[in-house]
């Protein structure tokens, strides 16, 4: 949510929660009102930084998001010290659509700037909106699990998630960077085995 509308950058508070199934948590958003804003599509994310990892020690991150072919740049700032940073996570981002981009463009923009890519993870993503309009739910199947973010106020995002069935020590706050070393993943990236991918979507 914007906290200026002149202002390109964005405050986005939110929490991660796991989920055992994805049917359920489907069905209680659908009966609570909420609305499917895009199906379940897959997503191939890169995070860049350094050979020192600067961007990391920073806390900043740099992504490219790639989504029914469509590209993001996402600029994520440091979190945000306040009353909610323990309980949420709070962060400021700004994002840019890449879609007038050459191809490689930005890639090539990058690597003179010596920022390699330092992270891939993919997943499926479902976004659905709250009735008010004020909160956005995404559901996330990762080849580390299932997982709900809800993003929106803090007094928001308790309110869905008690609807939902969870409490705040339920929350998470890690980034899927965070969540895949917690995984002890072999491997660098946060990706599906061969075959392994999930067969019940239809991935671009």
């Amino acid at each position: 949510m914007n906290t200026n509308n002149n202002s390109p950058i964005k405050l986005e508070i939110e929490v991660k929660l796991k989920l055992d199934g994805i049917d359920i948590i489907k069905d209680k958003l659908l009966n609570l009102g909420f609305c499917i804003l895009v199906p379940f599509a897959y997503e191939r994310n890169t995070i860049f930084d350094d050979a020192k990892k600067s961007l990391k020690e920073k806390r900043i991150v740099l992504r490219i998001r790639n989504s029914n072919g469509q590209k993001t740049l996402t600029l994520k700032l440091p979190p945000l010290d306040s009353e909610n940073s323990e309980v949420y996570k709070v962060k400021q981002e700004v994002e840019a659509d890449l879609k007038y981009a050459k191809k490689n463009e930005v890639f090539e923009l990058f690597n003179k700037l010596d920022l390699k890519p330092f992270f891939k993870y993919e997943k499926f993503r479902e976004i659905y909106q709250s009735p008010d309009k004020l909160s956005i739910v995404t559901i996330d199947v990762t080849p580390v699990g299932n997982y709900m973010e809800i993003e929106s106020t803090p007094e928001e995002i308790d309110r869905w998630a008690a609807q939902l069935g969870f409490a705040q020590s339920d929350y998470i706050t890690d980034s899927y960077y965070t969540l895949f070393l917690k995984a002890k993943k072999k491997g660098n990236h946060m990706l599906w085995a061969p075959g392994k991918r999930p067969k019940l979507f239809n991935p671009e």
